[in-house]
């Protein structure tokens, strides 16, 4: 590692490259060590876990998830709830119980649950043998005590609409007045795309026509060209991120990210390219990523996901991460501030690190796993105000995420590094 000084102070040159805000927690996301963080119950009727919804609430993280035997013969909603998010344990009432035999809704599965006030929301996606799926409602201010809404609150579309055939999968959010839905859809012409409804109580849905579908498949290659569904839609200052699943001719599934100022015109990100892709080897999500529930808590997107592997084909559920957009630091705020970057970023081989100081301090300068694990100190000592640089080839680093921290007595500053292979 060589590090030089540019003795020409802060009016002098500086290399400062920080990304765009836009990269963190969008496009660049850990999967969990411990993966899978959920497998069921291990009894046959909870032998496949799937489509989860995740709500955190009052130092518990609560999770709904479809669960379903090895045949697929049944499925219904099993709760679980957590103090991490990742060691899950079987609450006193499991299941949502499946509804009676002939009904519209007597399997129901893939539910997103939202709270408003003092009451528990859930839209399901339900299906019979003499009924397409449609999307339910059901609700509750007695924890997982159910009520249902007796009919569909969203059915199929008419013939020849992008969702002639039927709706499932939905995702919801609550601006205060309005409920939005976006909502996965199968058409007659066997593509799978997402569609957007409005309501005023959550039962009584309005699709627009003109906007409809909203995200569509694309071409005849690609990770979604035959389909996009199981949206998983955040809120986030101002804007809606919206990630989803999507499936190829291959039937192999990856994740993907989308943005909307207005929730109806979005634009995929990372280069049309999947956020989150298929393991490894023989890894236990090597063949499909899925059907994504985001949160963000304590600025942090944590997703949780469905996969399988081509081994086993079952069901189980992953756990991955991503900070908060841009920078964040600790200290005075209207303190002189330090500032610090890396490039390239991300990185593959070596990676200029930067550090300007607007006046003489003590600092220290080191590189952390994004779990927190200390891995090297790069600077320590006092430094003169100037802008100093580090060659830093960190080839013992496996790919990931890191933390470069620069420490003063007045201020703590981070800055994301990620490392490909």
């Amino acid at each position: 590692m060589k590090t030089y000084k540019n003795t020409l102070g802060i009016a002098g040159l500086v290399l400062i490259v920080f990304l765009p805000i836009s990269h963190f927690g969008q496009d660049t996301w850990g999967k969990h060590n411990g993966n899978p963080v959920f497998s069921g119950k291990g009894n046959k009727a909870d032998h496949h876990c799937y489509f989860p919804s995740v709500l955190f609430e009052n130092g518990t993280y609560k999770m709904w998830y479809t669960s379903a035997d090895k045949a697929y013969s049944t499925t219904q909603i099993a709760f679980v709830k957590s103090s991490d998010g990742i060691n899950w344990l079987p609450s006193e009432t499991p299941f949502i119980t499946n509804m009676k035999p002939a009904t519209w809704n007597r399997y129901i599965c893939s539910a997103r649950v939202i709270r408003i006030c003092d009451t528990l929301k859930m839209w399901y996606t339900a299906y019979s043998e003499l009924s397409a799926p449609s999307i339910g409602y059901a609700w509750s201010v007695k924890e997982n005590v159910w009520n249902f809404n007796p009919d569909p609150v969203l059915w199929h579309g008419e013939p020849g609409a992008f969702d002639d055939v039927y709706v499932f999968g939905p995702s919801i959010y609550h601006n205060g007045t309005t409920y939005h839905m976006w909502y996965s859809a199968r058409s007659s012409d066997d593509k799978f795309n997402i569609g957007y409804a409005t309501s005023e109580d959550g039962i009584h849905w309005h699709k627009s026509d003109a906007d409809n579908p909203v995200i569509k498949s694309v071409g005849s290659i690609g990770w979604y060209c035959h389909g996009v569904h199981y949206p998983s839609v955040v809120v986030y200052k101002g804007t809606y991120h919206m990630w989803f699943g999507g499936s190829g001719y291959d039937w192999e599934k990856r994740i993907g990210y989308a943005t909307s100022a207005d929730g109806v015109n979005w634009l995929v990100g990372n280069g049309n390219a999947a956020v989150l892709d298929a393991g490894q080897g023989d890894a236990w999500d090597n063949q499909q990523v899925h059907a994504p529930c985001v949160i963000l808590h304590k600025d942090r997107f944590e997703m949780w996901y469905a996969a399988s592997n081509n081994l086993e084909g079952k069901w189980k559920i992953g756990y991955a991460f991503s900070d908060e957009f841009g920078e964040f630091e600790t200290g005075d705020p209207q303190a002189l501030k330090p500032s610090l970057s890396a490039s390239p970023n991300p990185f593959s081989g070596n990676v200029l690190i930067t550090y300007e100081l607007p006046e003489r301090e003590q600092v220290t300068l080191e590189v952390y796993s994004y779990n927190g694990q200390h891995m090297t100190r790069l600077d320590e000592g006092i430094r003169h105000s100037g802008t100093y640089y580090f060659h830093y080839q960190p080839a013992e680093l496996p790919p990931g995420m890191y933390i470069l921290v620069l420490s003063t007595p007045g201020k703590v500053i981070k800055h994301k590094m990620i490392k490909v292979r």
